[in-house]
């Protein structure tokens, strides 16, 4: 639990085994423990050897080393498992280690590994340890490879993916031989992994020509061009600053959540480390959006919302994002901007009064159509995509 994890912190307990649902400060782990273990409930567990720390992690979990100094230079482990090879480590960003490489200790963290089953005729292999051919299929513009020409179920495949000049990938596709499309993990602008079928499987790849990809008309079906946010929601997406709620859908009216925008400055700002703690009481440590809001707070962009809470799922008002983006700004004096009238004007938060100030002076947000402010209304997506491409554009470089 991470209860005990607080407790070493306060009263000098050496953690020597268990299991927490936050990492332990290598400070307070036994000697030895060596590897931390990260299975993909987000369950840390230490080890001394990096054989132990895998099984731990599982197929989709990661292993790092507890080593304090990020800087101290270390060799990677080669680990073993009966009846595979192994092949490399692989950080996040889809950069691969060979075993035996010596890296600094900030490289050893959340990698996982990477093998290659070993084909066994002589032992008349059984039938779930089949293997199943992996097929690959391109458009003629750009290449794309995969790890194995044949895997058995469940084996990691890596995709790597090449556009010719000109081109860039418009579409990656795994299906089974049911044509049921299996689930792909991005890893970096041109690796990507799946998980292989019990069946043979087909890799196809499709590219189109350079800044035609992701336009909004052909990309999200409910924004049309004649919208008033088509141009905003087409450069947020171009720019990764938003992205829609599936493939085809923006949903331009629904609300935009409080930990949305965090992870959206968290994302503008190249996603640096985050050294705080939870800061809020409703922001679980593995929730997709605890690094980008802890960080907003430790920045002062966001506050909470009292009793120690954040409210990461409340749709965030006009006024409320405003001031965020006025404090990601830099809180600039906002005494001699004139604010004009607004026939709500005078109901904007005390606490906003110079952010909204600010953000109207700016053209980050203009009025209503019928000239109120709705300072409290709740902002749409559509709203929120031409107010951060306003501010992209003018004040975020």
């Amino acid at each position: 639990t991470s209860g005990a994890a607080d407790a070493a912190k306060n009263g000098g307990i050496t953690v020597s085994g268990g299991s927490f649902t936050a990492p332990v400060d290598p400070e307070y782990l036994a000697d030895g423990l060596n590897f931390e273990a990260k299975d993909s409930n987000g369950i840390y567990t230490y080890h001394s050897n990096v054989n132990d720390a895998l099984d731990a992690a599982g197929s989709d979990g990661t292993v790092s080393t507890t080593e304090e100094n990020l800087g101290l230079e270390i060799t990677l482990p080669t680990p073993t498992k009966e009846g595979y090879t192994f092949l490399y480590w692989e950080a996040k960003d889809g950069t691969q280690y060979k075993g035996g490489q010596t890296v600094k200790a900030s490289v050893f963290q959340d990698l996982t590994a990477v093998w290659k089953k070993n084909s066994d005729s002589s032992s008349g292999s059984s039938d779930n340890e089949r293997t199943y051919a992996i097929v690959t299929e391109d458009d003629g513009h750009g290449s794309v490879t995969v790890s194995a020409d044949e895997a058995s179920a469940g084996t990691r495949i890596t995709v790597t993916v090449k556009p010719d000049a000109g081109y860039e990938l418009d579409e990656l596709t795994v299906t089974d031989a049911k044509n049921k499309d299996l689930k792909v993990t991005k890893r970096s602008e041109t690796t990507y992994t799946f998980h292989m079928a019990d069946s043979k499987v087909t890799v196809e790849a499709s590219f189109t020509k350079d800044g035609t990809v992701q336009k909004p008309d052909t990309r999200f079906d409910d924004v049309a061009k004649s919208a008033w946010y088509y141009k905003a929601v087409e450069y947020v997406a171009e720019n990764g600053i938003m992205s829609g709620v599936s493939a085809r859908e923006f949903a331009p009216n629904a609300g935009f959540s409080r930990a949305m925008l965090a992870q959206t400055l968290y994302a503008m700002s190249g996603k640096p480390t985050v050294k705080v703690e939870g800061t809020f009481a409703d922001v679980a440590a593995n929730a997709w959006y605890a690094d980008a809001v802890n960080w907003a707070a430790e920045k002062g962009y966001v506050s909470g919302v009292g009793d120690g809470k954040f409210a990461p799922d409340a749709s965030i008002t006009r006024e409320q994002m405003a001031l965020i983006l006025y404090r990601y700004a830099g809180s600039p004096d906002a005494s001699g901007m004139v604010l004009r009238e607004f026939a709500d004007g005078d109901s904007v938060s005390a606490y906003a009064v110079d952010a909204i100030r600010w953000a109207v002076h700016e053209g980050l947000i203009s009025g209503m159509e019928n000239n109120t402010l709705a300072p409290q209304g709740t902002a749409t997506r559509a709203q929120v995509a031409q107010i951060l491409m306003n501010f992209h554009q003018k004040l975020d470089k």
